[in-house]
């Protein structure tokens, strides 16, 4: 926290704040402990990112209008949809579809947000094939480490930092043998 007089008001500097997650791990058979940390390996720690499904307020999605369009209950102010850029949906076959949101319009009587994506679906699903939507996140993992504890032979117990991206973008580094790392 970082506030002038010391009030309890947090100063949030830049465009915009990334989110930060804790994820604990208690409980895993070994099996499912494996599993996991294949996962992890294969993001080669922080290196790779993922896409991480936001876990608070699903939305609801009240239209399927085009593979384009979709429409959902309003909440929040509209501005807010500025710190939701992705979204998820989830099909009753098991199917995880993320698309960025290119543009939010909410109706005269302040009930209606109607998202057009920036890439269309494969197809339009119906209503009922969506099973559940809501905010996704581009997200990394925030150590190369994954620390874990067994309670017991057969239970671990741990702890994932994840952060999320709110921008990534290619650098192209070149003349490496001029780079100088003393003095």
């Amino acid at each position: 926290w970082r506030t002038p007089y010391h009030w309890q008001l947090p100063d949030l500097s830049g465009d915009r704040p990334s989110a930060h997650f804790q994820f604990p791990v208690a409980g895993l058979t070994r099996v499912e402990s494996w599993a996991l940390t294949r996962f992890f390996d294969s993001r080669a720690g922080k290196t790779y990112p993922f896409w991480l499904v936001g876990s608070v307020a699903p939305y609801a999605l009240t239209a399927v209008n085009s593979t384009t369009s979709l429409s959902f209950s309003a909440w929040g102010e509209l501005d807010d949809w500025a710190y939701r850029p992705f979204l998820y949906l989830r099909l009753d076959d098991g199917t995880l579809i993320v698309r960025a949101v290119s543009a939010v319009s909410r109706n005269d009587a302040g009930t209606l947000d109607t998202v057009t994506l920036a890439d269309a679906l494969s197809s339009a699903p119906s209503l009922s094939e969506v099973t559940e939507c809501g905010q996704a996140f581009k997200a990394r993992f925030d150590s190369d480490a994954f620390p874990t504890t067994w309670t017991k032979t057969t239970t671990v117990r741990g702890e994932w930092p994840v952060v999320e991206l709110p921008v990534e973008k290619a650098v192209t580094i070149d003349d490496l043998d001029v780079i100088e790392t003393e003095g």
